[in-house]
């Protein structure tokens, strides 16, 4: 009895893992911020990354999202208002973004980051910063989809509020 069950699990464990690797990770933030930047009028999104993937399995790497450019722009124009008589564009060029999860046979343990670096220009100049966030995780079984989507788009949303309430780009934005 005790080895049917051990089969189970390793079968079940096994079916998970792959069933990970075939599904895309779906990034869709939460919209919790709403500011308004009179001086900005465009927001721009530059994927920058080397490594596409949002999820790294002991080197593999997940299946892309489709249109992630898209979306994060779309979450960006959403959370940050902008004025079409502004005088300055905010870009965000996103430098890292993922989740690196090393899965062992019961267990798993998982890093994610984002990266990206502000931007702001107009015609007297511009002014550049870079900010970073991570979160870590250690869990029995397999990493899903679930983990990896809540720690993306938790990232995601941290460190949009984190940047919008830096003292230093608020001072570039007022400028």
């Amino acid at each position: 009895m005790l080895k049917k069950i051990l089969i189970l699990a390793v079968i079940t464990g096994l079916y998970a893992c792959a069933n990970n690797k075939a599904k895309p990770v779906v990034i869709a933030p939460e919209q919790t911020i709403n500011k308004q930047y009179m001086s900005v009028k465009a927001v721009e999104f530059n994927d920058q990354r080397k490594n596409k993937a949002l999820a790294v399995i002991n080197g593999k790497s997940l299946p892309l999202t489709k249109d992630l450019p898209a979306t994060m722009k779309e979450w960006l124009t959403n959370s940050i208002e902008v004025n079409q008589y502004g005088t300055k564009v905010l870009t965000v060029n996103l430098l890292s973004f993922g989740s690196f999860i090393k899965q062992e046979t019961m267990s798993f343990s998982m890093e994610s980051v984002l990266e990206w670096q502000l931007k702001l220009e107009s015609k007297k100049g511009s002014w550049t910063k870079s900010y970073q966030t991570t979160m870590t995780e250690e869990g029995p079984l397999s990493a899903d989809n679930t983990i990896v989507e809540r720690h993306l788009n938790q990232l995601t949303t941290v460190l949009l509020e984190q940047s919008l309430n830096d003292p230093e780009f608020n001072q570039a934005i007022f400028k």
